[in-house]
């Protein structure tokens, strides 16, 4: 007979439900996955062709849910950072800002990885504990009961009713969960596409990253595994939508204007795809014994590609207390917890949904006064040490008050 009452119930089997998930098994709850799509669609380039920038402190948290040996076949270690400002016709300015990983020690700053490699690594992990964690695709969510009188929460889909202690809700940025609960939310539209293509080049890249931003927005060169370079290209979303009608041989043409000769012949490789950048933020993080993480919860600008991260330690902070209050005896589900990780939270997630809002409107800009006073900035910083260092911690998200599974 199928087991329908578990500890937990996730909603979403992306990336961050299936981390949290692991993270759940670790503290012995059996936990029930449901995701809307099928496990071969979320591993084809074609459903996602965007990769996902890993910092140090989610490195170590993979490295301490034992992820992080299966990923790095996939991973690109980041060895520099080069942030620079210019425009396509006059080229790149003269005065950039550098940050290498020597300053921190031997480790790279993070890493680069596709996320259908990622989903790979995860599904294939989920896969070992089906004891533990049992994933169903194909659910539609219909509807969501609290039951107080038993401390559980009940999830109706289009197969069954299951029940749980506690609903994670992992479902992205328009999560379904969010609008049963009727929290509120406030959103962004930047009037922007990040275009997302990968190319390949004649020379090793050497783990070099580059953010080159331009009055449109940055175009972002990512390194990954092999002579290859992920493309995160932001445009006017007009703009964008006409040039993603275009021939290849133009589309690459433009290319080549941005990127330059640095890395030789350069060639498009996979498919080109286009998507809005907008930002959002719940008014709550919980209500009814359910709790919002990741995209569920926030969205931010991907200027500093730190989105996913920011849903990692969403996941290190709720699985802490989780194990904190089963060990005491307490409902991992009331509202006491969730009370406390909302708290715990809110300063990280509008601190960097600021940070992103004012790098895209200080760099997406193309007055003549503001594009002096950054270039000069940029370089000021850059040999400033003390300053420098900051921001590089800051970028490898080495601070503040790290959930355990990140230290």
């Amino acid at each position: 007979m199928e087991h329908k009452n578990y500890d937990v119930v996730i909603i979403g089997g992306g990336m961050a439900g299936m981390v949290m998930a692991l993270c759940l098994k670790r503290a012995g709850l059996h936990t029930l996955i449901l995701e809307q799509s099928q496990p071969d669609d979320l591993t084809q380039k074609h459903y996602d062709g965007r990769n996902t920038a890993l910092n140090a402190a989610s490195v170590m948290m993979f490295e301490n849910l034992d992820l992080w040996q299966d990923c790095l076949p996939f991973a690109q270690p980041i060895h520099d950072i080069i942030v620079s400002d210019g425009t396509v016709r006059g080229g790149a300015s003269s005065l950039f800002l550098h940050f290498d990983s020597g300053y921190i020690g031997d480790k790279p700053m993070g890493y680069f990885i596709q996320n259908p490699d990622l989903r790979h690594v995860l599904i294939q992990h989920i896969q070992k504990y089906p004891d533990d964690i049992t994933i169903k695709y194909n659910q539609k969510i219909l509807d969501i009961v609290q039951n107080d009188s038993k401390n559980k929460i009940s999830v109706h889909t289009n197969d069954e009713k299951y029940t749980a202690k506690i609903l994670i809700a992992a479902d992205g940025k328009k999560s379904l969960v969010r609008t049963l609960l009727n929290i509120p939310i406030t959103e962004k539209s930047y009037g922007q596409s990040g275009i997302v293509t990968t190319i390949t080049h004649e020379y090793d890249h050497q783990g070099v990253a580059q953010e080159y931003f331009m009055p449109s927005g940055p175009f972002a060169m990512l390194p990954l595994v092999g002579n290859q370079t992920s493309l995160v290209w932001t445009e006017q979303t007009p703009i964008a939508d006409a040039l993603l009608k275009q021939p290849k041989d133009v589309l690459l043409y433009e290319i080549r204007r941005r990127f330059g000769d640095s890395l030789g012949k350069i060639d498009q490789v996979g498919s080109v795809l286009s998507y809005p950048l907008s930002a959002h933020y719940a008014h709550h993080l919980y209500k009814n014994r359910c709790v919002l993480i990741a995209d569920s919860a926030h969205g931010i600008h991907p200027i500093s590609g730190q989105g996913f991260n920011l849903g990692l330690r969403d996941i290190g902070v709720l699985y802490d207390l989780i194990l904190s209050y089963q060990h005491s005896g307490l409902d991992i589900g009331g509202d006491a917890i969730l009370s406390e990780y909302e708290k715990k939270r809110q300063f990280d997630i509008h601190a960097l949904r600021y940070i992103t809002d004012g790098l895209n409107l200080i760099f997406s800009n193309d007055n003549k006064f503001i594009t002096f006073s950054r270039r000069v900035g940029l370089k000021i910083v850059d040999n400033m040490p003390v300053v420098r260092d900051y921001f590089i911690k800051h970028a490898t998200g080495q601070m503040g008050d790290l959930p355990k599974l990140m230290q």
